[in-house]
């Protein structure tokens, strides 16, 4: 008996290492893992380093054409029309795309800007907010690493980004108009229309036909 007591103490001092060991390896991977994620985030280079509510105006180049977007009171509307309502959660979702945008890398020397397709960017995005205004110049796509080739006009750095920002901004006011919500057409008896278009009582009428048919 006192046998049988001294292994099963035994085997519950054996499990609770094996579970202090167990937590401890969890602990480690957890903080292995958010160092990485830490210095993964600290290796990306900041483009644009503002939020989507700093943004007070933004235009972009569709189709040769300019579309510029005012922000007043929370709501945003077209300079070409101020009349229209705008969806402002699908503008906001346009900006979340570029604003706080990071780069996986940067080019220092490309002062060729015709290899990235920077001599004559495929899109323009201009973004206005307190502090000033930053205008992104689109570039081509990058055939080995799928990202996409895009600079900072203020400044001489090319960056490589993952996003496919020209696909973002490629809306016209009129893909972003809010929808608005349409009444439910009221139900109409049909009777009411045939009288309406014959100029009888239709229920008078059919009384009628009986008492002859008798």
């Amino acid at each position: 008996m006192e046998k049988q007591k001294k292994q099963f103490l035994g085997m519950l001092l054996v499990l609770a290492v094996l579970a202090a060991a167990y937590g401890g390896i969890h602990v480690y991977n957890q903080k292995q893992e958010e160092k990485e994620a830490s210095e993964e985030e600290a290796e990306k280079l900041t483009v644009v380093d503002f939020k989507t509510d700093d943004v007070t105006a933004f235009s972009y180049v569709l189709g040769g054409q300019v579309y510029a977007y005012t922000k007043t009171d929370g709501e945003w509307t077209w300079d070409g029309d101020i009349s229209l309502t705008l969806d402002t959660s699908q503008i906001d979702a346009m900006l979340d795309a570029v604003t706080g945008l990071t780069a996986e890398s940067e080019i220092t020397d490309g002062e060729d800007l015709a290899q990235y397709g920077l001599e004559n960017p495929s899109g323009i995005i201009t973004l206005t907010t307190a502090d000033g205004t930053t205008t992104l110049q689109l570039g081509d796509k990058n055939a080995v690493t799928g990202q996409y080739y895009l600079k900072v006009a203020e400044s001489d750095k090319i960056y490589l980004v993952s996003r496919d920002l020209s696909g973002t901004f490629s809306k016209t006011p009129q893909e972003l108009l809010k929808e608005e919500e349409t009444d439910e057409p009221e139900s109409v008896d049909a009777t009411e229309g045939v009288e309406a278009a014959v100029g009888v009582d239709v229920t008078e009428s059919a009384a009628s036909e009986d008492s002859t048919e008798e």
